[in-house]
């Protein structure tokens, strides 16, 4: 019998995988019913997050899709978000143990946005899409925190 060749890297705990699946439908909840202020249960402040379109970085109306800490995106998305009603739906993650104290997680995404009730214009991006929510998560204090977001949209229509 022929050995496995080695991975270069380890699974994660189930422990973890709940932790860092549950904490992304929190994102994703706290996202659609814009609790913002909630978002220092799921990343850290340093967090960085950045959107793309077919790889490259998203940039809409001279507006780069870009944020260096969780209170920049936070303040932006509560104020888009203001006049919009959205579902963001994932799947799974994908987990990649890279030390004891960070995980790489992949998940897959469709979202979905409309002008909220009531509100005639959008000062937000309506639609719907899909792509990949590429994240690193770091341990903090036995708790997982996401420290590094990458979304990559593959489809809009």
């Amino acid at each position: 019998m022929s050995e496995q060749p080695k991975k270069a890297w380890r699974d994660v705990s189930p422990e973890t995988a709940v932790i860092i699946n549950r904490k992304k439908n929190w994102y994703c909840r706290y996202a659609d019913t814009c609790q913002f202020e909630k978002f220092d249960q799921v990343a850290l402040p340093d967090c960085t997050y950045e959107y793309q379109s077919d790889g490259e970085l998203l940039t809409q109306s001279g507006f780069t899709y870009r944020w260096g800490s969780t209170k920049e995106f936070a303040d932006f998305f509560q104020k888009a978000f203001q006049t919009l009603q959205t579902i963001h739906m994932v799947g799974p993650g994908d987990f990649e143990q890279i030390s004891d104290d960070e995980v790489r997680a992949t998940f897959t995404v469709i979202y979905h946005s409309a002008l909220a009730k009531g509100v005639g214009e959008s000062y937000g991006v309506t639609g719907t899409g899909g792509g990949h929510y590429y994240e690193v998560w770091k341990r903090k204090d036995n708790d997982w925190f996401m420290a590094d977001l990458r979304m990559n949209r593959i489809y809009e229509g």
